[in-house]
């Protein structure tokens, strides 16, 4: 319900544009990614089995009008 247009970032932080569906708190939204990406990451490899997320996140919203420019920059 909240298909990702362009996900990208940089060695601390990750930037995920994606369309918001009416159904979804953003919370939730979140959590989810951060949930199901922490278990992939960790079978990536042994010394990966730690990782975790940092607490806390950012949330923009973004023009149409924008949308491009944002997908540029990630």
């Amino acid at each position: 319900g909240s298909p990702f247009v362009v996900v990208g970032g940089i060695a601390d932080h990750v930037h995920i544009l994606f369309d918001m569906g009416r159904t979804h708190a953003a919370k939730d939204f979140v959590e989810q990614i951060k949930r199901e990406s922490s278990k992939l990451i960790k079978t990536l490899r042994p010394n990966l089995d730690k990782f975790f997320w940092q607490r806390g996140y950012g949330i923009f919203s973004v023009s149409p009008t924008h949308r491009e420019d944002v997908v540029k920059y990630i």
